[in-house]
């Protein structure tokens, strides 16, 4: 009798669970490789900031960068309080 086999890329596979267990096999090394890819490299997002990373470094620089703008927002508004207001004397 005749053994049938399957052609793919990892070579020719007998169709018969020895080759099943070899495809699941690769199929599982590819998507370990593709999750460890996906998580090294973090996604990057263009802001006005400039381009950060959605990782804990990215969330850093971005609330570091939200505290600096509502301290300068706080002296805006201490230096707005301390301008007398006009009167119209006309």
């Amino acid at each position: 009798m005749n053994e049938m086999f399957m052609t793919s890329p990892i070579g020719d596979l007998p169709v018969n669970p020895d080759g099943m267990r070899k495809a699941i096999d690769e199929i599982a090394r590819l998507q370990s490789i593709v999750q460890n890819a996906v998580i090294s490299k973090p996604i990057e997002m263009q802001s006005p900031i400039g381009t950060l990373t959605a990782d804990a470094k990215g969330l850093r620089t971005a609330i570091d960068e939200i505290a600096r703008c509502h301290a300068k927002i706080e002296k805006l508004k201490l230096r707005l309080n301390k301008i007398p207001m006009l009167s119209s004397n006309t």
